[in-house]
């Protein structure tokens, strides 16, 4: 017997439960496998990996061979000149770079060669650097000409030696011409056909050239060989020629310069024109010129330096002294330290100074300084002369404006002594009548005395600072108070009511032995009892004994 039960359940009741927890991230296993067949894991995870296990099968047979493979045996360039940059037109590839025309384009590819025989070809490509290069070598050289040289020897005794020319040797031994190479034991030489130009050899550098009657002129030689040492001895050292020598001595370290010119001296140096430097650092420049001393220096026309240190200048000018120096137009120095100088002196004593013209020749050491005045070689005469204890000794007058002359001064046989002062002086004048009483600066001391008698040259200068009345006369006047007498008178009218002006006085007076000399001023239209004078001065000169 069967029992059967039924149990209905209501559905629509049942709620959903609630989410459960989010399960654990998943990981990604990653295999690999080694060269022995190994296989084995890694993951992203952190989890445990399986173990490792070999996966590798035994070998299998071999298999069927394969077809043989393909290489490249060569990649070759090749060149196409374009008439166009934009595609290869108007000429052909080629494996070598055709000749450059001048508006064409370079372009280039490259031929690759396999093994099987067949080949290819890379793409073409406009070449511009290649291109503009060659447009710039042709523009450089479009107005180049190039000659093929010819190189050849020559031992048959004619024209001996290494030959370069522009023709084969058999044209240019049948008809020399053009410019050429040779090279002897004698040196490398430049020639123009059979004419030596310029050579090079041990004994220097020669450049050359032909005068209208083809005769050889040396432009220049810079050579090495034997000359002249700073003892007067002879060794090898430079040299240095820039034109025509006057002869073959040459200083060592010498500089030649000109025409028909000597330095034969050690480091010597002449220029010009037949000019001569035969001493030690010696300098001879201009025409006909001779520096013969050590260290002297000549220049100009006919001028000779003839002692150590000695210097020559100017026209026929001679230095003879050591350290002596003749400058203008036939000077002598003779004297060691001597100067002579402009026209004809002579300075013949050391350390003597003689300018002017044709001086008094000393040569007994008696002056300093010696002026010439002159005129000609046979007719010497002196101005003036300075001895070594200062006398001065004059031929003519003394004239000064304003100067004062010192305690006792010789000048030409007579002599005078006290300047007057030029200090500040007041002058008191009561009238016009007082003008030969007195009224002057008082002191004797103030005035010159003259210590000779005779011809005297006087030049006085009053400089007054003072108010007068409008055209008021104010006079100035040279005065012997000795003899009482005034010498002469000179005034200025004064056109303002305040003056300031010089009077100037130049006179010659008679005096006697002793006499003193005096200015005065004063104010010849008003009378007026003070004239103040600025500045004041009175020379005196003898002009015969």
């Amino acid at each position: 017997m069967t029992i059967r039960a039924e149990t209905q359940i209501d559905l629509s009741r049942v709620d959903d439960g609630s989410p459960g927890a989010p399960g654990a991230n998943g990981a990604t296993f990653t295999p690999a496998v080694d060269g022995a067949g190994d296989i084995s894991w890694t993951n992203d995870g952190g989890l445990p990996n399986p173990p490792t296990q070999n996966i590798m099968g035994p070998q299998g047979d071999p298999g069927t061979p394969g077809t043989n493979g393909v290489s490249v045996t060569s990649v070759e360039p090749e060149y196409y000149l374009s008439t166009s940059d934009v595609s290869p037109t108007g000429g052909s590839w080629s494996s070598t770079v055709p000749a450059f025309v001048t508006g064409c384009y370079y372009w280039t590819r490259e031929h690759v060669t396999y093994s099987d025989g067949s080949d290819d070809y890379s793409t073409a490509v406009y070449n511009e650097g290649m291109t503009q290069a060659s447009q710039d070598a042709y523009d450089a050289d479009a107005t180049a000409t190039f000659t093929a040289l010819h190189f050849w020897f020559s031992n048959d005794g004619t024209d001996d030696g290494a030959h370069i020319t522009e023709v084969d040797r058999t044209t240019f031994t049948n008809t020399p011409a053009g410019g050429n190479l040779i090279a002897t034991s004698q040196g490398v030489a430049v020639r123009d056909a059979l004419k030596e130009l310029a050579i090079m050899s041990a004994d220097g550098f020669e450049v050359k050239t032909y005068d209208a009657g083809d005769n050889v002129v040396i432009i220049a030689h810079l050579g090495y060989g034997p000359g002249t040492d700073s003892g007067g001895g002879t060794s090898d050292a430079p040299y240095y020629i820039l034109g025509i020598t006057s002869n073959n001595t040459f200083g060592n370290y010498s500089v030649s310069e000109g025409y028909d010119v000597s330095a034969s001296g050690y480091v010597s140096h002449a220029e010009g024109y037949q000019t001569v430097a035969n001493n030690n650092h010696a300098h001879a420049e201009g025409q006909i010129t001779f520096a013969s001393g050590e260290d002297s220096h000549a220049e100009g026309y006919a001028s000779q330096a003839k002692k150590k240190y000695s210097h020559a200048e100017g026209f026929s000018a001679i230095a003879n002294g050591e350290a002596a120096h003749a400058e203008g137009y036939g000077t002598i120095s003779n004297g060691d330290n001597a100067h002579a100088q402009n026209l004809g002196t002579k300075a013949s004593s050391d350390n003597q100074t003689a300018l002017g013209k044709y001086n008094v020749e000393d040569a007994a050491d008696t002056y300093a300084v010696i002026v010439g005045k002159g005129t000609a070689d046979n007719a010497r005469s002196n101005a003036l002369t300075v001895d070594w204890s200062g006398n001065v000794d004059a031929a003519g007058k003394y004239k000064s404006n304003g100067a004062q002359i010192g305690s006792v001064m010789k000048l030409h046989g007579g002599s005078f002594s006290s300047p007057l002062s030029t200090s500040y002086k007041t002058i008191n004048l009561a009238t016009t009548a007082d003008i030969n009483t007195g009224n002057a600066f008082s002191a004797a001391s103030n005035g010159i005395k003259c210590l000779y008698a005779g011809t005297v040259h006087l030049v006085g200068k009053i400089r007054f600072n003072d108010s007068f009345t409008a055209n008021d006369y104010v006079v100035g006047q040279i005065y012997n108070t000795t003899a009482g007498s005034s010498i002469q008178t000179g005034r200025i009218r004064s056109a303002f009511a305040v003056f300031n002006g010089d009077v100037w006085i130049d006179a010659y007076a008679t005096v006697s032995a002793n006499d003193v000399l005096l200015l005065r001023a004063e104010n010849a239209t008003g009378g007026r009892g003070t004239i103040t004078v600025a500045e004041c001065s009175l020379t005196a000169c003898y002009v015969s004994s």
